[in-house]
């Protein structure tokens, strides 16, 4: 995933924004974050009950990272999707082309393909959002200079220095 930031427009957030809140509704999901390569919580809808989204959004991005690695052994040239199955709830993680990582999180009663379609027409729908010379660039999404060192603070935070 490219790291390096374009900036959004106030009219692609709402439009993202939206179409994260459909989401939430079509597929029957309890949160959703959107966040940038780095980790950096983008734009979320749905619940937050328990999830603090600086440390969610880093070690998300962490594992996705460590993901493409896996991949890289296998032969694969990338994963573009994963899944983690929880005893309560699930988490379906998938790429926005290089941009961005679509974060689902649901109930573990909701039907995985569901979730994985409606996640497909939603990544689908944001990369529209992000075309060249409507406030994004073609080198990702931008949230602020810095974010990995705090997101790498947040990690050891969480992990405790390991």
């Amino acid at each position: 995933m490219n790291k390096q930031g374009g900036s959004l427009s106030a009219e692609q957030m709402q439009t993202i924004e939206s179409v994260l809140a459909g989401y939430v509704k079509d597929a029957g999901i309890r949160t959703v974050l959107l966040v940038d390569p780095d980790g950096h919580l983008v734009c979320q809808s749905g619940a937050m009950d328990t999830i603090d989204p600086v440390s969610f959004g880093a070690l998300v991005s962490a594992n996705f990272a460590s993901t493409q690695q896996i991949a890289g052994q296998m032969g694969e040239k990338e994963f573009n999707a994963f899944y983690i199955q929880g005893k309560e709830k699930d988490l379906y993680v998938s790429a926005v082309e290089d941009k961005a990582i679509l974060v689902s999180i649901f109930a573990r009663g909701t039907t995985v393909g569901m979730v994985k379609i409606f996640a497909e027409k939603t990544v689908k729908e944001i990369s529209a959002n992000l075309v060249p010379g409507e406030g994004g660039d073609q080198k990702g999404l931008s949230v602020g200079g810095g974010f990995a060192d705090s997101a790498l603070a947040e990690l050891d935070k969480v992990l405790g220095g390991i």
